[in-house]
């Protein structure tokens, strides 16, 4: 949403809660496919910021991403972000009428937050007429920049601050064909926090983060089955159909997430009068046993992983297996180098 600086050609860098992941794509002729580079590391438990900067410089490094410009996102509860409907007037006077009001629909205290906007589309209410349908994203100034601080002590230069939905929409729009009338969903399942945008016509509808992540499920299963921490988080991506118990705590947790899906496209059903026609999964929780399946059966919803295998040219020795359990990880960063 918001740019730092003027220059093109960005490396994509989301910087989780778990991983760091990065993306760098090169340039293409007409008709052909750009290149794709990556990489993504671990970070520890009660990593420092200096420890974050490091290992950020050292997986660009692995990946051979020379760029300093980078772009990232920001998500969970720092930020703040609204749809919300405004009479027709110019971004202008848009934002000093946003100004005036912003503390109605932030949670924060306005000066405390950066914030930006975003005109979506002009639609005509009944007995209203034209209004503005309007983006408005805060962010809490300090956590944006401790971000940043983080980016710049790894060597890099900031160009653009966007939101994770945002970086999921915009790799949305350049992976898959969309259809005019039908209306879609993109996840991004993270480790604290899923995030989520509806889209139609390629714009955004609808969006939030919902506070339930991958961790979730380690510390059910670090609970119930009395394990260590680290080994609940391995545990859970290396089951078959025979762990049975697992599977099942797996699945109440998943299905936390699904009661919190279907409250949310109740809502956008109502809002716009459309059902969701496909759902598109990011994340690393997305190694999950079966998770697609479950998803799709609770959701009573079509759902598919977001598939950019045949969009990109993919630099290093990568088997398809290997980019089969990496890719779902890399939608963010792949959209934030697509800004």
């Amino acid at each position: 949403m918001s740019k730092l600086n003027n220059k093109d050609s960005a490396i994509g860098l989301d910087i989780g809660n778990f991983s760091i992941k990065a993306v760098s794509l090169g340039t293409a002729g007409f008709g052909k496919k750009r290149s794709f580079s990556f990489g993504i590391s671990p970070i520890p438990e009660n990593a420092t910021n200096s420890q974050i900067s490091e290992i950020i410089r050292k997986t660009l490094g692995k990946a051979g991403i020379t760029s300093s410009r980078v772009n990232i996102a920001v998500s969970g509860p720092h930020l703040s972000y609204r749809f919300i409907r405004m009479p027709v007037m110019r971004r202008s006077e848009l934002k000093g009428a946003l100004q005036l009001e912003l503390d109605k629909y932030i949670p924060f205290k306005s000066e405390e937050v950066i914030w930006d906007c975003h005109i979506l589309e002009t639609v005509v209410v009944p007995s209203v007429g034209r209004q503005l349908v309007v983006l408005l994203v805060a962010v809490k100034k300090d956590f944006l920049a401790e971000r940043i601080s983080i980016v710049k002590n790894a060597g890099l230069e900031p160009q653009l601050v966007d939101i994770d939905v945002l970086a999921l929409m915009n790799a949305f729009n350049f992976m898959h064909r969309s259809e005019e009338k039908k209306v879609y969903a993109l996840m991004n399942m993270g480790s604290y926090f899923t995030n989520i945008v509806v889209i139609k016509k390629g714009m955004p509808q609808f969006a939030r983060d919902i506070l339930w992540g991958g961790r979730d499920i380690t510390q059910i299963l670090a609970e119930r089955l009395h394990l260590a921490y680290s080994t609940a988080e391995a545990t859970k991506y290396n089951i078959g159909e025979e762990d049975k118990d697992i599977i099942r705590l797996i699945k109440i947790v998943l299905e936390n997430l699904c009661n919190e899906l279907n409250i949310s496209f109740e809502y956008i059903k109502k809002e716009i009068g459309k059902e969701i026609s496909v759902v598109y999964l990011s994340g690393g929780s997305l190694r999950l046993y079966d998770a697609e399946k479950f998803l799709e059966h609770s959701l009573g919803l079509k759902v598919k992983r977001f598939n950019f295998s045949n969009v990109f040219n993919f630099n290093g020795n990568i088997s398809p297996q290997e980019l089969e359990l990496v890719l779902p990880e890399l939608v963010v960063a792949a959209g934030l180098a697509l800004d």
